[in-house]
């Protein structure tokens, strides 16, 4: 009988170096940029990405870290900062060039499917990102991966740079109201449509914990209320896609598109925790800085806790919940 030699190590670098592969011939296959001599534009609106029925939903698994793209390099970003240092420094015109290729590459159909790889490993795509701009910056003349990176920063008002889909789409922002802060009501809905509000969900001396976004708990601990917040698309098909998996609908243009996807995702997923969907004006959002996905506990009318992104690696941790609820327990039992 043959047994296996290959080490979990030796399979993860098999594995990368044949998605690296997969991901230079996408990018040959796409050919180089043409040559720009006057001044570039992105198209305002994307490709056309091929229209598919949504798949088969799949049940989430409880993580305990959740990624969040967004904060990530790939995307100009480290967390709520912007990528500032870099060690070359090219023209303008040249980091448009720069935008202008990664962005055809990024959407293009077969980048696209490479994307798919973000279900069998959630570093998948972070990985294809950084293979693209690697390539879009030595294929420039340049390095240091920064150059590109840095846009956002070195100009922040250039039309070109500001409608690259991950600028033009990204959504991140700390929000209004900070932790320790008084907490501040806004209107939402019911998955059914009736109007409500964030605060007719809390109730005196009772921990109000809200998840916003693609986060999933199970059930609520005794004396702790937990409400999830459907707020707008991360990856909607028609702004951000990542691929047919993750990106299987568009972004919601009205209120009633909006409720349809809550419903659709409590249906397919079982979801039995209480819902309330964000407005159009994404007041929730723009109040409490939760997209593309975030958690918050609202203790006395207080915001006693609001994830931030790890430093480094820019996820969160869900075991903020359970040591804030620890605690919460502890603390109580000593009063009584």
């Amino acid at each position: 009988m043959d047994v296996s030699t290959t080490s979990p190590d030796e399979a993860l670098k098999k594995r990368y170096a044949e998605l690296a592969e997969k991901t230079g011939m996408a990018i040959a296959n796409e050919g180089p940029p043409p040559n720009i001599n006057d001044q570039p534009v992105i198209p305002n609106s994307l490709p056309a990405l091929p229209r598919y029925e949504p798949p088969p939903p799949r049940r989430p698994q409880r993580l305990r870290h959740m990624v969040c793209r967004m904060f990530f390099p790939t995307s100009g970003h480290l967390g709520f900062d912007t990528v500032k240092l870099t060690t070359e420094l090219p023209s303008i015109e040249t980091v448009r060039e720069m935008v202008i290729y990664e962005t055809r590459l990024r959407l293009s159909g077969s980048i696209q499917e490479i994307m798919d790889q973000y279900y069998t490993d959630e570093c998948a795509v972070t990985f294809v990102h950084d293979l693209i701009q690697k390539h879009v910056v030595e294929h420039f003349g340049y390095h240091d991966v920064n150059a590109l990176r840095a846009a956002l920063y070195r100009f922040p008002n250039d039309p070109v740079i500001q409608a690259a889909f991950y600028v033009k789409y990204n959504k991140i922002t700390q929000g209004i109201i900070n932790q320790g802060q008084c907490a501040r009501d806004v209107d939402l809905y019911t998955t059914d449509g009736h109007p409500t509000t964030l605060f007719s969900q809390m109730s005196s001396g009772q921990p109000l914990i809200i998840l916003a976004g693609a986060l999933v708990r199970s059930h609520a601990p005794n004396g702790i209320r937990l409400l999830a917040i459907y707020i707008a698309e991360a990856h909607a098909r028609n702004e951000w896609p990542v691929g047919k998996t993750i990106s299987c609908i568009d972004q919601p243009t009205t209120l009633a598109e909006r409720l349809n996807n809550a419903q659709q995702f409590k249906k397919n997923f079982n979801f039995e925790m209480s819902m309330l969907v964000d407005n159009m004006d994404n007041t929730f959002h723009i109040t409490y800085g939760s997209w593309p996905f975030r958690f918050f506990v609202i203790y006395n009318g207080k915001l006693v806790l609001k994830a931030e992104p790890d430093k480094e690696t820019f996820t969160y941790d869900m075991n903020e919940i359970d040591n804030w609820i620890a605690n919460f327990y502890q603390s109580r039992s000593q009063t009584i």
